[in-house]
């Protein structure tokens, strides 16, 4: 406790990550690793139930109120109440979504970067659980460099403000429990809370890395990619950006080169600088999200 508010105060918040959290409080080495060691996760689990703990029972009367926020390690400061015209004490507002699927885990979105058109998935290991979780988190990131639909960002890094919520922000947990737990994933829609895809499939101690690597590649194809669950959501709820309307498009006339599918995919390109200057078709999901980018950047 002690080391992340002395770090916030000295103007280093930037520099509570597992990783550096791993090695200056616990001693541990370079070669450290807090994707597959979690030990500060778990630590971090104890530290949130005392501060709850205390300030149920001795620290009730408290002016300030410390926490931890799930997924986090950068603390925040809440004070309890403040009087009323009428002598009541009232809870303070908090710039914090408080919900008990999400804890605060909301986003801003400069920390995000140029992603505002792009649906972002922030993913992470809920609680305690064990190995398989990690690995199944590890398997899923791997594909941030693929998924040219979709953004991913780890939600640890990520600081909180419940002020500047983006329509298309993403959670999935991933969590288990037990030896013979369930091994579960589930993609929810920040904003609304409504569940978007679940997957859960039984797992032991004894399972193989490759094993859980595939159940992850599974739930990331079926559920992340252009085609699958998180953008029919965007589609059903009017949340799509036209940048995804026309990665659809495309998507929809490479799979069917129709003559109607052409022209639905050449008319969302025109939306875009560069891609209108062209005679045919951009037909790379890559150069598309490229010419979107860069004329963003041109407009700014």
């Amino acid at each position: 406790m002690k080391y992340i508010v002395e770090m916030q105060q000295q103007g280093q918040a930037d520099r509570l990550k597992g990783y550096t959290i791993g090695i200056d409080v616990f001693g541990r080495d370079e070669g450290f690793d807090p994707t597959t060691d979690p030990l500060v996760r778990v630590q971090a689990g104890k530290l949130r139930r005392l501060l709850a703990n205390f300030y149920a029972h001795e620290g009730q009367t408290e002016p300030l109120r410390i926490q931890i926020p799930v997924g986090a390690y950068v603390p925040l400061y809440e004070p309890v109440g403040v009087s009323s015209l009428n002598g009541a004490s009232t809870p303070a507002q908090s710039n914090t979504l408080e919900d008990s699927r999400l804890g605060t885990a909301t986003v801003r979105r400069e920390d995000v970067g140029d992603g505002q058109d792009l649906p972002t998935v922030f993913y992470r290991v809920v609680g305690d659980s064990d190995w398989r979780a990690q690995a199944y988190a590890k398997a899923v990131s791997l594909w941030s460099h693929r998924l040219w639909g979709v953004q991913l960002r780890t939600l640890d890094e990520i600081a909180v403000d419940g002020r500047a919520l983006d329509p298309i922000y993403f959670v999935l947990d991933i969590d288990t429990q037990g030896e013979w737990s369930e091994l579960r994933s589930t993609l929810r829609h920040v904003v609304s809370g409504d569940v978007v895809t679940t997957q859960s499939s039984t797992t032991d101690l004894s399972s193989e890395t490759l094993q859980i690597g595939s159940l992850a590649n599974q739930f990331v194809g079926c559920s992340l990619t252009i085609p699958g669950h998180l953008y029919r959501f965007c589609q059903e709820r009017n949340l799509s950006s036209p940048l995804m309307v026309c990665l659809e498009a495309t998507y929809r006339f490479s799979i069917e080169a129709s003559q109607k599918n052409y022209r639905e995919a050449k008319l969302h390109q025109n939306r875009y600088g560069g891609a209108q200057r062209r005679h045919g078709l951009v037909l790379t999901i890559p150069d598309i999200v490229a010419l979107a980018r860069s004329r963003r950047s041109e407009i700014l």
